[in-house]
């Protein structure tokens, strides 16, 4: 008799979604959704154990390891930016197509959400208990500070501004560097590793008069939920401070791509590649990858500059 070839059940056998849109913004949800869970948990644990479970300093390295497994997560399929002003720097730096950008933001926008909300219920004894009970957005017991930034107390709004957009250029410009292949030539695998310190140096520097308010899907996705379940008053809150972490996360975004790609990106060669036969022959990491091949192989009439690009890396 002959034996069955039946498999059992998988997960690939589910199916493949094959539109890539829909692919790079479940991607893209997942990835923020990760990075905001720890940075969200991280503030619960620390706030709810009042300080003896966590530290701003714990709070940091959870944040610089959401990071990483964020970025490793969706690198493969949209880049995992995890952060719109991030995908903005991609989209000047050439690496995103900007009719990509609002599917990605409000995939951005859609996983913070998401991770509030888990937050909100996995920590809901605790904060229940905290708070008695009565979700405030100030004063001591307050828990909205836990899912979006407040300013210091002592400092303006133009303080703040300013604080939000070197925080947001640092985080931009580092990137913009540490992926530039011309630069330092990180090896792909190991960008997201290079994050973590990166993200923990920028919320040691900048975190204590805005909560280093970075990243505008965390913020603005945090302040929609706490107006859903604390009250619509979060948007009026300090002076209607609500509206400087997207202005100046977005300006932080121009600065930083801007600084690092006039100052340096634009001045460095491009990579090496040569002719023959009137194919392109691309050099990357060592090996040389043959354009002919790669078309036949793949059916595709790409041109030599998308090649390159595609080499180098349209996404982290």
């Amino acid at each position: 008799m002959r034996k069955s070839t039946m498999r059992g059940l998988t997960i690939q056998s589910l199916g493949k979604i094959k539109t890539r849109w829909v692919t790079e913004a479940l991607s893209e949800i997942l990835s923020t959704f990760i990075l905001a869970l720890f940075v969200y948990a991280s503030g619960a644990q620390f706030l709810l154990s009042e300080g003896w479970a966590s530290s701003a300093t714990g709070k940091a390295c959870a944040a610089a390891v959401g990071l990483t497994i964020a970025v490793y997560a969706g690198m493969g399929a949209a880049g995992g930016s995890a952060n719109p002003n991030v995908s903005i720097m991609f989209c000047l730096l050439g690496k995103f197509k900007w009719r990509k950008l609002p599917v990605y933001i409000i995939a951005e926008f859609i996983g913070a959400f998401l991770a509030a909300l888990v937050t909100f219920y996995a920590y809901g004894d605790l904060i229940n208990k905290f708070d008695g009970g009565v979700h405030t957005i100030s004063g001591q017991y307050a828990t909205a500070p836990l899912f979006t930034s407040f300013p210091h107390a002592s400092i303006s709004h133009t303080t703040g501004f300013f604080d939000v957009v070197i925080g947001t250029a640092l985080l931009t410009g580092s990137i913009a560097a540490i992926t530039d292949p011309n630069n330092a030539g990180v090896n792909k695998n190991m960008i997201p590793l290079i994050f973590a310190p990166m993200l923990f140096g920028i919320l040691m520097t900048f975190g204590l008069q805005t909560g280093a308010a970075i990243n505008t899907a965390l913020d603005l996705s945090g302040r929609v939920f706490v107006a859903v379940f604390y009250g619509p008053q979060v948007f009026t809150a300090n002076d209607n401070w609500a509206w400087i972490p997207p202005l100046g996360g977005f300006g932080g975004s121009l600065v930083g791509t801007f600084l690092y790609q006039l100052m340096v990106g634009n001045h460095l060669e491009s990579p090496k590649y040569e002719t023959q036969d009137q194919e392109l022959n691309v050099k990357d990491d060592g090996k040389t990858v043959d354009l002919r091949a790669y078309k036949t192989a793949n059916n595709s009439s790409m041109s030599s500059h998308d090649f390159i690009s595609t080499l180098d890396g349209n996404q982290y």
